[in-house]
């Protein structure tokens, strides 16, 4: 279980770092990195435990995110605007959410993905995506790296959300389209 478990969070946290490499060459503003994470296995501990190991982060540690819509009161752009360039460079298949950590180094994020399979527990599939953008209001930075306004209704289940738009992210033409489950899911 705790393979699994910290397995999944260092993996949301490589692909976020790749994400954030791609970011940084638009040449944001501020540049943005994720800490590197890895597993050891305690092979000298009873029951041969697995821990999850990252970098101490010095400074003010704040949250700017979490999974589901809250934005923190300080509401910056490049947290909010990496989030919005995730789900547009990933064609609308990933966001990268729940961004924390000091400065713009960030750590433990959440992802959602489209059909909200992988990830852990915290992948709210498109029911986070919405919530995402239920409270992103685009930002300067989101105009200077040309990522298209999306401001989703509300939906039924089973009711398809047809938000297609074609924009250039990077230079790169992409379709934003996201469709609800045909289920409801347990939000337990």
């Amino acid at each position: 279980y705790q393979r699994r478990v910290h397995g999944v969070d260092v993996e949301m946290q490589g692909l976020a770092r790749l994400f954030a490499n791609e970011f940084n060459q638009l040449r944001p503003p501020k540049r943005v990195t994720f800490v590197e994470a890895s597993l050891i296995k305690c092979l000298e501990r009873r029951g041969q435990p697995v821990l999850g190991l990252e970098p101490f982060l010095t400074g003010r540690y704040v949250k700017h995110s979490n999974n589901f819509g809250f934005v923190s009161e300080e509401d910056r752009n490049t947290p909010a605007a990496f989030s919005h360039f995730t789900y547009c460079k990933s064609r609308g298949d990933l966001l990268i959410c729940d961004i924390q950590g000091v400065d713009d180094m960030y750590t433990d994020p959440q992802i959602h993905s489209r059909d909200g399979q992988g990830f852990g527990r915290g992948n709210m599939g498109v029911d986070g995506m919405l919530k995402f953008f239920k409270t992103h209001r685009c930002n300067s930075i989101c105009r200077v790296l040309g990522l298209p306004p999306h401001q989703p209704k509300e939906v039924d289940f089973g009711t398809v959300v047809n938000a297609n738009s074609n924009s250039v992210v990077g230079g790169e033409r992409v379709a934003i389209k996201v469709q609800a489950p045909t289920r409801e899911r347990s939000r337990g």
